[in-house]
C-alpha cells in the first residue's frame, strides 16, 4: 500500500529540520574550535600544535602554498580530505565548517533578499577570476592574494585587528574603572584572571590592522546585497 503523500511530505520536512539542526550544531562546534585555537595560539609563547588545524584542511591554502614553494608539503595533505568530501558530499566545507561562512550566515541584513534579485548571474564568475589571479601570483612565488582565502582573512583580521582592538578597549575601561575605589579590587581580580589567558599581557600593534579590518568590514557589509555575498560571488575557495 502506497504511503500517503501528506505523510511523505511530513517525513521529508522532519528530515530537513533534523539536517538543519545538525548543520547548525556542526557550524557552532567548528566556529567555537576556531576561536579556541585562535586564542590558544595567541597566548602561548611556543607554537600551539593545532593552531593551524583549519589551514591544514584548507585546499586553497594548500594549493597556493605548494605552488609557491614548488614542493609537496605533507602537513597540508589533509586538504585532500576536504576535496574528496566536496566531491562526495558537495559543499560541506563552505556550508558546515568554514568559520567565515558561518559568521556571514549569522550576520544577515533584511535588505539582502530583495537586493539579491537585482544582481547579475555573471557576477559569480568573479570568484574564478580571483582564483586565477591568486594561482598566477602563487606560481611566481607571491602569496599576497592569499589574504582572500577565507581562513587566512578571518585569522589575520582577528589577530591583527579585532583582538588588539578588543584588548585596547578592555584595558581602557579597566583604567577608568580602577579610578573608583569601590570597583578597583573587583577590576584587579578580573584582570588577573583574564590577562594572559583571554587577553595578552602586552597590547599588540600591527601595521596592517586597519587595511585588514576594512577588507573584513567590506566582506560583512556586502551581505546587504545578498546573504553570504562573499561566499556566493567572491570567495576563491568556494
Amino acid at each position: 500500500m502506497a504511503e500517503p503523500s501528506e505523510s511523505r511530505a511530513r517525513r521529508r520536512a522532519g528530515g530537513w529540520k533534523a539536517a538543519r539542526r545538525a548543520r547548525r550544531a556542526v557550524q557552532i562546534a567548528c566556529f567555537a574550535a576556531f576561536i579556541y585555537l585562535l586564542f590558544a595560539a595567541l597566548q602561548r609563547h611556543d607554537a600551539h600544535p593545532w593552531a593551524d588545524l583549519f589551514f591544514r584542511f584548507d585546499p586553497l591554502a594548500a594549493f597556493g602554498t605548494m605552488l609557491a614553494a614548488r614542493a609537496w608539503l605533507p602537513d597540508l595533505s589533509l586538504a585532500l580530505v576536504t576535496v574528496v568530501g566536496a566531491i562526495v558530499l558537495g559543499r560541506v566545507w563552505c556550508g558546515w565548517i568554514c568559520p567565515l561562512g558561518t559568521l556571514l550566515g549569522w550576520l544577515r541584513f533584511r535588505s539582502a533578499r530583495r537586493a539579491a534579485k537585482r544582481l547579475p548571474p555573471r557576477l559569480r564568475s568573479v570568484k574564478y577570476m580571483i582564483l586565477v589571479a591568486l594561482s598566477v601570483m602563487a606560481a611566481f612565488g607571491s602569496l599576497t592574494l592569499m589574504v582572500l582565502d577565507p581562513i587566512s582573512l578571518l585569522t589575520r583580521t582577528a589577530t591583527t585587528s579585532l583582538v588588539p582592538g578588543f584588548t585596547y578597549a578592555v584595558t581602557e575601561l579597566e583604567r577608568v574603572a580602577v579610578g573608583w575605589p569601590a570597583l578597583a579590587p573587583t577590576v584587579t581580580r578580573l584582570d588577573g584572571a583574564v590577562r594572559g589567558t583571554l587577553l595578552p599581557q602586552i597590547q599588540p600593534r600591527f601595521g596592517q590592522a586597519v587595511a585588514l579590518f576594512l577588507v573584513f568590514l567590506a566582506v560583512v557589509l556586502l551581505n546587504a546585497l545578498a546573504d553570504r555575498f562573499w561566499c556566493r560571488y567572491l570567495c576563491p575557495l568556494g
